[in-house]
C-alpha cells in the first residue's frame, strides 16, 4: 500500500514538474533572445526582432513620409514668400 502511495506521490510531483517546465523554459528562451538581442547580431533572431511589425505603426509612416512631407511644406513656404 506504501509504495503505491508513493508511485502516485512521484506521478504527481513528475506532472507538476512537466507542466511547470513546459511554461518556464519557453518564456525564459523568449526573454533571453529579447534581452540579449544585440548579441545575436546578423543572424535571423535579429531580423526577426527588428522586424517593422515590431515597431509602431505611426513610426515607420513618419520615415516613409517625413521627406515628402517637408518638401511639401517647403513648396508651400515658398509660394506663401511670393
Amino acid at each position: 500500500m506504501f509504495a503505491i502511495a508513493r508511485s502516485e506521490m512521484t506521478q504527481l510531483v513528475r506532472n507538476r514538474l512537466v507542466a511547470a517546465s513546459s511554461l518556464f523554459i519557453p518564456l525564459a528562451f523568449s526573454a533571453v533572445l529579447i534581452f540579449n538581442r544585440e548579441n545575436f547580431g546578423g543572424t535571423p533572431v535579429t531580423a526577426a526582432l527588428n522586424r517593422p511589425g515590431f515597431r509602431s505603426v505611426i513610426e515607420a509612416r513618419m520615415e516613409r513620409d517625413e521627406p515628402e512631407v517637408l518638401s511639401r511644406d517647403a513648396r508651400a513656404r515658398a509660394a506663401d514668400a511670393r
